[in-house]
């Protein structure tokens, strides 16, 4: 099973992915938490900065992945 996962990981994941997904991470953190935060949404801001530091890590872990 997870050598199954692994390959799919490796049959997707390019650098447009890995871009991609960096670009996702930075907006969310650059544009939209400064937008939640002046509006004081907790909630939206607590998401977005959970969600954006995910998105900044993410194509590292499946960078990694692909690597095994």
């Amino acid at each position: 099973m997870i050598n199954i996962i692994i390959e799919n990981i490796k049959n997707v994941y390019d650098t447009t992915v890995f871009f991609a997904i960096l670009a996702i991470g930075i907006f969310l953190l650059l544009w939209d938490y400064p937008i939640f935060k002046a509006m004081k949404h907790k909630n939206d801001t607590r998401v977005t900065l959970v969600m954006g530091i995910m998105y900044l890590v993410l194509p590292f872990v499946l960078y990694a992945v692909s690597r095994m």
